[in-house]
């Protein structure tokens, strides 16, 4: 079976529904959050959708799963009128109920995409399946949108059970949902539905439990019910569908499907793709100098880190191979005069270096009186460049990313590090912090490059989403890729496995990398 990395799975998935949308001439940023278990889309076009870690092993059924989620809320954007809505809990669920089936259909008259009645069909099956498995009991009156929304569907092949008294009204249903033309109409079948179902008999109340016989009473009778004892009589059997009865005003209803309400939970932004912003929106004026004196001592453990470890050099008292002139007083007396030479193929590297630019670098730690800027963004920044040439230097691809709400790739792979140190020098401060994010996408970044060896560094002063960057560094190692913190003017260990700190420009020579441990 074809398994597919996360982060791989991710980009599929976005791409089609991108594509998918674009057909449907609707424009929308699918945002990852792990708020929610499926999807969920709100008027602004935001489209959610849970996440998965990078590097989680997703099957094909994950992809069904996802990409009919992202076409079924993309109908909902298309036809869906969200004023349209019930005045109670279980009505406003019933209504989703016909409101699914209803955009559904109509996707699959519209042709929607070649494959779309398989697809929603596996989708409803995967939920029918799941549904059948955990209900316990059919005849629960909150299981019933959860049934309407299964059984009015033409393309569910499964059909959940029904508990007696609910076909009529499913089969009416079905016929008032063909002439329906808007979200108001789905409303009204949805009202017609649910004054039904309060037509039907009242749950009769609980059987009083009989008071338990003694032990002698029962000694030797054989007479005992296990444990159904005390049940009622008419109780169905677990998955099975008794009479059906009316729902009570306090009647919480399955949800037909998980969904998020968006506007509620503001979104979480922090877990999007669309977290990428143009570099433009983080560059403005100059304000740096780029004559930044780099230590010799960095630049030698930077030359060490990434040594390539390649060897080029001569092997000697060889018996074959070119004369070694030294040696040739000991011709006649041995056959190693000769030296050859021996070459190793290094290990190519490619580094990803991720830099604060939110609010705290500039209004913590105090003001650089020349610049103006936040000390913590003056020598972040500074010790960015330092790293950029020296990594330059030592023939490693690089990258540079700046973050505060948004990431922002300053410097791509393939501009040169002229370039890059330039807009470094034009840095601005943008805002709140996104470190998750920004260490998430310069590992995806990293993922897509050919070097054997990946590196991440993020200079920060730690401030943002800890728990969530600790595990995506974590994520990161089992990838593959190395992450190293360098805190600005904080330890920030408690995130990264493996960090050194700099309080200031001029420590940056004294800092030592000799406990940084690179994978490949």
């Amino acid at each position: 079976m074809k398994t597919y990395k996360g982060y791989v799975f991710k980009r599929a998935v976005q791409d089609l529904i991108l594509k998918c949308a674009a057909e449907l001439n609707l424009k929308v940023r699918i945002k990852w959050t792990d708020a929610i278990t499926t999807a969920g889309i709100n008027t602004h076009g935001d489209l959610y959708l849970a996440d998965v870690l990078d590097d989680a092993t997703l099957k094909h059924k994950d992809l069904v799963k996802y990409c009919g989620y992202g076409v079924h809320e993309l109908l909902h954007a298309k036809h869906t009128n969200f004023n349209a809505s019930g005045d109670t809990d279980y009505l406003r669920t019933l209504h989703n109920a016909v409101e699914d089936a209803w955009i559904e259909h109509n996707g699959i008259a519209q042709c929607f995409t070649g494959n779309i009645s398989n697809l929603l069909g596996e989708l409803i099956e995967m939920m029918t399946a799941d549904a059948i498995k955990n209900v316990k009991s059919w005849s629960d009156p909150a299981q019933y949108p959860f049934a309407l929304a299964v059984y009015l569907r033409n393309h569910a092949r499964t059909k959940v059970p029904l508990a007696k008294g609910l076909q009529p009204i499913f089969d009416e249903a079905a016929v008032r949902l063909k002439t329906c033309q808007s979200s108001y109409h789905t409303l009204g079948v949805a009202e017609w539905v649910l004054e039904q179902l309060k037509g039907l008999p009242k749950k009769p109340p609980a059987k009083p439990q009989k008071p338990a016989k003694s032990a002698d009473q029962d000694q030797g009778k054989g007479e005992g019910k296990g444990d159904g004892e005390n049940a009622p009589e008419d109780a169905p059997d677990d998955g099975e569908a008794g009479d059906a009865t009316a729902p009570s005003k306090d009647t919480e209803a399955m949800p037909v499907e998980p969904t998020l309400d968006a506007e509620e939970k503001g979104g979480q932004g922090g877990y999007c793709e669309s977290g990428v912003r143009d570099a433009d929106r983080v560059i403005g004026d100059k304000w740096l100098e780029p004559d930044i004196v780099v230590p010799a001592k960095l630049r030698h453990e930077i030359k060490r880190l990434f040594d390539n470890s390649g060897l080029d050099e001569f092997q000697m008292n060889r018996k074959s191979g070119s004369i070694n002139t030294a040696a040739l007083s000991r011709a006649g007396f041995s056959a190693g005069v000769f030296k050859r030479r021996y070459e190793v193929d290094g290990i190519d590297s490619a580094v990803a270096i991720v830099l604060d630019i939110s609010d705290s670098m500039t209004t913590d730690g105090g003001q650089d009186p020349k610049t103006g800027r936040g000390l913590r963004l003056l020598t972040a920044t500074q010790a960015c460049i330092a790293l950029l040439d020296t990594l330059n230097r030592a023939q490693v691809q690089t990258a540079v990313l700046a973050f505060a709400q948004f990431t922002a790739v300053v410097k791509p792979f393939s501009m040169s590090a002229k370039k890059g140190v330039e807009a470094l020098c034009k840095i601005r401060t943008k805002g709140s912090t996104n470190d998750y994010f920004a260490v998430r996408h310069a590992h995806n970044m990293l993922m897509d490059r050919p070097e054997r060896r990946k590196i991440t560094f993020v200079l920060t002063d730690g401030y943002g989403n800890t728990a969530d960057t600790k595990t995506q560094v974590q994520v990161g190692n089992r990838m593959g890729i190395t992450t190293i913190g360098i805190g600005i003017q904080h330890s920030v260990e408690r995130i990264y496995d493996q960090a050194v700190r700099v309080d200031e420009i001029s420590q940056l020579g004294k800092v030592s990398f000799n406990q940084i441990k690179l994978t490949f």
